[in-house]
């Protein structure tokens, strides 16, 4: 639906971004007069708080445009900024590192965001977990947040809690679940984690460094940006899908070898009867 310009909130705090991009702007309002159509702008609340679609609204503005198409949601300024911190990650302009960095900050200052764990922050947000560790631990060291004593990690497809406070001087040991595995192993997980992340990372700045390289128009190398990204994410899931069945295929075949030898065992049994 569209609504005017005027009945849409954008002072409680809610722009997640550093600041507007000017071009971005002029760029969009330029695109508006042309006749293009915009995704809605994302509003919550009857105060229509407006958490995604800030450059579109200035750019209505802009072009002089008293009415703009939203999507509205139920919910108030908390609801509308944790939207907007995870609203660019895969449409918009995206966020600059500042930004990135700016966000994942105030998600780890936040009582009650900052108990997500690193991994939710990062799908949230659209980065990857050892980034938000590593934005965390900088913090830790310098002061700006307590160190966590409840860490997140995932185990069979299933988040598990870990207490880790007994390696805090200052904070009491606090069980938060019957959780059988020691804190090595939960230690060893998080690293696995990071570097998995980290390779991830970098062969994303292979493909985009070999991509610059190419010989090609900036069109032409958007689509094989793209085409390569598809193919990174289906060999991924094909080799989690791979490690599945050879899983299972190792499991049937030690039932099977089991089932072998209990079979010889009766079977020279019965000779001897």
């Amino acid at each position: 639906m569209k609504i005017k310009l005027s009945l849409i909130t954008i002072d409680a705090g809610t722009q997640a971004r550093a600041k507007i991009n000017k071009n971005v702007v002029e760029e969009y309002a330029q695109l508006l007069d042309e006749g293009t159509t915009f995704p809605p702008v994302v509003v919550f609340g009857e105060k229509n708080i407006l958490a995604d679609g800030w450059h579109r609204y200035f750019a209505h503005r802009a072009a002089g445009i008293k009415e703009i198409e939203v999507e509205s949601h139920e919910g108030g300024v908390r609801e509308a900024i944790f939207y907007g911190f995870g609203a660019n990650k895969h449409r918009g302009l995206q966020m600059n590192q500042a930004d990135t960095r700016s966000i994942i900050g105030r998600l780890l200052m936040d009582n009650e965001w900052s108990k997500l764990g690193d991994r939710k922050i990062a799908d949230h947000v659209g980065v990857s977990s050892s980034t938000v560790l590593r934005q965390r631990q900088a913090m830790e060291g310098a002061g700006k947040i307590k160190k966590a004593t409840i860490k997140t990690y995932v185990r069979d497809g299933k988040d598990i809690e870990v207490d880790v406070s007994v390696n805090q001087k200052d904070e009491p040991a606090t069980p938060v679940q019957n959780e059988s595995h020691p804190q090595d192993l939960q230690e060893i997980k998080e690293l696995e984690d990071m570097v998995n992340d980290l390779s991830e990372e970098n062969q994303k700045l292979k493909d985009v460094i070999a991509i610059g390289a190419w010989d090609a128009t900036d069109i032409e190398k958007e689509d094989i940006e793209q085409t390569v990204k598809e193919l990174r994410e289906r060999i991924t899931t094909l080799e989690r899908e791979n490690n599945s069945l050879r899983s299972s295929r190792d499991m049937y075949m030690n039932q099977a070898a089991e089932l072998s030898r209990i079979n010889k065992a009766l079977q020279s049994r019965l000779k001897k009867q």
